[in-house]
This record gives C-alpha cells, structure tokens and sequence, in this order.
C-alpha cells in the first residue's frame, strides 16, 4: 500500500497540505537568508502547521506523529520571542513532540513483535543514565546555569533517544523508511547544536536559514519515516 491507494479525499488533502508546506518552507528559507527578521517570523510557524496537517491527513490513525508535529509548531512560534521563558517552553514543546515519536515507534516495534512489554523500560532507563551524564557538560556550555543545564540534558536524551530507536528499528530489519527518520535524527541534532551554539557561544550570519533548513529536513524526515513505514 502507498499514498496513492489512499481514497482520494486522503490524497487530495494531502497533497494541498504538503505544498503549502514546500511553499510555506521556501518563502521561510528566503526570508531567513536575506535576513527579512519580520516575515521570516511570520513565516515560521506555518511550515510545521502543514506538515503536520500533510501527515493527519495521510495517517489519521497515527495521532502521535502529527500532534508531534504540531507540538514543533508551538515551539517554533514560542522561539520567535528571544526571551529565557520563551525558549525554555519552546524546548519543553519540542522536547514533547520528540516523546510523540519515540513512543510511536515503541508502538510500532511492540506491535510488530520486536519488542517485549519490558522494552518501554529499558528505553526510559537509558533516558536516565543519558541525563545524568550530560548535565555537567551542558552546565559549562550554558555559562553555568544548572536550570538551563538540566532542561538541555532532558532534551538531548529526548534526541539521542530518536535516533536510537530508529537505529534499532533499522537494526531489526524496517530499514526502508526508518532510516529516513534516522537520518532526520541527525539533522536534528545538526540544527539544534547549531542553534544552541548561537545562543550560548557565538552568533553567525544567516543563522537562521543554516538552523531552519537542516531543521525542516529533519523533520521531513522524521514524519514521514514514521508515516510511511506502515503504509
């Protein structure tokens, strides 16, 4: 099965909903290289908006991959302030669509018989372990700030964690799409160590197109390795 054996209001939806997104993402992007700070943060969160609509509308059942989808929406409109308790719940909303994806590919391997009831666990004791280690790194890297430091290390586990259970979802033999949402992973990790370098060590020109390109690719990625691998 592919998205053209899907009824066609299916597919009509979704591909209006992903070509506003493809419009939404290139106006972004070019307003973002030019560094037009105005349009380009009337722009961003309707790239998220879509995509996530693209997906619901291709995968109404996978409720866990589009409100993860719609959770990077809020966090994106919630960075556009540059303010600490702006970019903290904006983390905090990224941090949760990330546990969206997470879960629903635990649902995925569950269902599909790979992983036992006690798999869920391993995953949030590695979590744990993960936390622990990262938050004296991050507390030299944010100036210090313990706060700062063990919201990041939170949501670096968050991370490291969805690219680990791509991975093993590649690993166990689902590598056709899983290894584009493996890869959105990475691009993940790309955009947002760039992004916290900015903020926290040194400022570059046209940050925001290198950070909102390697961004929205990733969660292309992401999203539709998850749709598309049950399809």
């Amino acid at each position: 099965m592919d998205i053209f054996s899907l009824p066609i209001i299916q597919q009509v939806f979704f591909w209006v909903f992903l070509g506003l997104f493809v419009v939404a993402s290139i106006l972004h992007l070019i307003y973002s290289f030019r560094e037009n700070a105005k349009l380009r943060r009337w722009t961003k969160p309707f790239c998220l908006l879509f995509l996530g609509a693209a997906i619901c509308a291709m995968r109404p059942d996978a409720y866990l991959i589009y409100i993860g989808a719609w959770l990077g929406c809020i966090g994106d409109t919630l960075l556009i302030k540059k303010k600490k308790k702006f970019f903290i719940m904006g983390a905090s909303s990224f941090f949760l669509g990330h546990l969206c994806y997470i879960a629903h590919t635990i649902l995925f391997l569950q269902n599909a018989g790979i992983m036992q009831w006690w798999g869920p666990l391993v995953v949030v004791g590695v979590g744990i372990v993960i936390v622990i280690i990262a938050i004296f790194p991050l507390r030299d890297f944010v100036t210090k700030n313990i706060g700062l430091a063990v919201a990041g290390a939170f949501y670096v586990t968050a991370l490291l964690l969805l690219l680990g259970i791509a991975v093993t979802a590649v690993a166990c033999g689902y590598w056709k799409f899983f290894i584009v949402m493996a890869i959105g992973a990475l691009l993940f990790i790309g955009s947002d160590t760039l992004l916290s370098f900015t903020i926290f060590r040194h400022d570059i020109k046209r940050k925001d197109f290198y950070i909102m390109l390697s961004y929205l690719l990733a969660e292309l990625g992401v999203l539709f390795g998850l749709a598309l691998s049950v399809l």
